[in-house]
């Protein structure tokens, strides 16, 4: 729900909210323990409480870098996984020159991927992918594109090809990109941080922040300068999290310009074979969309 009300919303906007929303909460638990434990009270035990809090803020500070590491981690091997597939595209549109019987058809047909990968695909995950009719959160079209291209493959007469070997190194990627293509589709719909750990990380920044609850300060306004920067440290942290856990929703998405140069490279190829035929050139290829 959150990483999907983010995505919607400017990064400024964005950090904001998560800012306005936890010290929001922080402020409100230090007026209610103020109307329970008087100042004075908890004043004489701040010796306690702030050892307590040292031992929360150690264990949180571990914590959050581990977790802080995994997701960053996962955010680049999505990067990655982006680019094996915008590579696959290329390499397979290259090989087609190699298959001169299916070469036309199956060109089309993943330049016409690529294109629904960037247009439809990449605007779809940044608004957390909603679910299609099939119910294949919206990307059933790409994986139509795909089945085709690797079809006419299939069914290509291979004794006419200029290599007849290439169409089983096209199988081969083709079915590489197929796997690239489920691993992007996987970072996109699942994050990376299942619920228990994000229920660790919420209850360890509570702790910390019901410590500073429990401090006595002499100046309340100390206090509540004291809570704010604490909350806001979490908060900072927790915005950090989901758009690294998320790498294809909200501000923080990757970008398609792999696949941008991928569609520039098979139109230019197109061009090339036009040329070569002494037909005319293709059309400018339009813009292509960035994220």
């Amino acid at each position: 729900m959150i990483p999907n009300l983010l995505s919607q919303l400017h990064p400024f906007a964005a950090v904001s909210l998560m800012l306005i929303l936890v010290v929001g909460i922080a402020l409100t638990g230090q007026w209610a323990i103020g109307r329970i434990f008087p100042r004075e009270e908890r004043r004489a035990h701040n010796e306690l409480f702030g050892h307590a809090a040292q031992i929360v803020g150690v264990i949180n500070a571990v914590l959050l870098a581990l977790i802080v590491f995994a997701v960053w981690t996962n955010y680049d091997r999505a990067k990655d996984v982006v680019s094996q597939e915008s590579s696959l595209v290329v390499d397979i549109a290259r090989d087609l020159e190699a298959a001169l019987t299916v070469h036309d058809s199956v060109l089309h047909e993943v330049q016409g991927y690529a294109e629904l990968v960037v247009n439809t695909e990449w605007p779809n995950m940044k608004q957390g992918a909603p679910p299609d009719t099939a119910n294949r959160r919206g990307f059933g079209p790409g994986w139509s594109a795909l089945a085709r291209a690797y079809d006419m493959v299939l069914r290509s007469d291979t004794s006419k090809s200029a290599h007849p070997v290439v169409a089983e190194e096209l199988v081969r990627r083709f079915n590489l990109l197929f796997d690239a293509r489920r691993q992007r589709i996987t970072y996109s719909t699942h994050g990376s941080l299942n619920g228990t750990i994000w229920g660790v990380v919420l209850a360890g920044g509570m702790l910390s922040i019901v410590c500073c609850w429990l401090l006595g300060y002499e100046s309340r306004r100390m206090h509540v300068a004291g809570t704010t920067v604490v909350a806001a440290s979490f908060a900072l942290m927790f915005f950090l999290i989901i758009s690294l856990e998320w790498p294809f929703r909200g501000p923080n998405q990757i970008p398609a310009d792999q696949f941008c140069s991928a569609i520039s490279n098979i139109h230019r190829q197109e061009n090339n074979e036009r040329r070569r035929h002494q037909e005319g050139p293709l059309p400018d290829l339009p813009k292509c969309p960035r994220s």
